[in-house]
């Protein structure tokens, strides 16, 4: 929980080596789900693994002394269309990769494959530096508080957490925000290779 919190908190502020932290908590997911049930894992932690290692080479392109910090851009309108594909494609592997279909499929499982798949986009937004990707994470952390209060009876402590993570993720909306208003008044700054 503290290095979902800590992450979140790198990326409000484009700190280069918050993907440290995602990777670091799927690492550890992964770890304790091959020693639980051995090697058969869901596609969920590798994705994410796979996308936050792109998003920190892709970050890590800005390091020259052109610019001071990761370049905010809003997404254009083919991006919402790509995300949303994504988001399906994302929801479909980590739900139903590897598992004998229809016989326990229902809104709660869907539920939680659309929640594992949310991030993936999420992250791929912040790899591009697009600011519309702290929607995707308010999102989430809202559906994640509203599936805690319907779905599962949780301790109030797992509200708490949740509600700090969704109020993380409306900090780094603010802030981005206030950091794509500042750098529209300064020149553009160029794009590496291949975004």
């Amino acid at each position: 929980m503290g290095l979902t919190i800590a992450g979140i908190a790198l990326f409000a502020f484009r700190f280069r080596w918050a993907w440290l932290f995602p990777v670091a908590t799927t690492v550890a997911f992964l770890s304790l789900s091959i020693q639980a049930q051995g090697i058969r894992t869901s596609f969920g932690p590798v994705l994410t693994l796979a996308v936050c290692v792109y998003g920190q080479w892709r970050w890590q392109l800005y390091k020259d002394g052109a610019t001071t910090s990761i370049p905010l851009r809003r997404a254009y309108p083919v991006e919402w269309g790509i995300a949303s594909g994504l988001l399906i494609l994302f929801t479909l592997i980590t739900g139903f990769a590897g598992s004998e279909l229809i016989s326990f499929v229902g809104p709660g499982y869907v539920l939680s494959s659309l929640l594992s798949s949310l991030p993936l986009v999420m992250y791929l937004g912040f790899a591009h530096g697009i600011f519309e990707s702290w929607y995707v994470g308010a999102a989430f952390g809202a559906l994640n508080l509203a599936s805690l209060a319907v779905l599962v009876p949780a301790p109030p402590a797992a509200f708490v957490y949740t509600a700090v993570v969704l109020g993380l993720y409306v900090f780094g909306l603010l802030k981005w925000k206030a950091a794509l208003n500042h750098q529209g008044r300064r020149a553009p700054v160029a794009h590496p290779a291949g975004s």
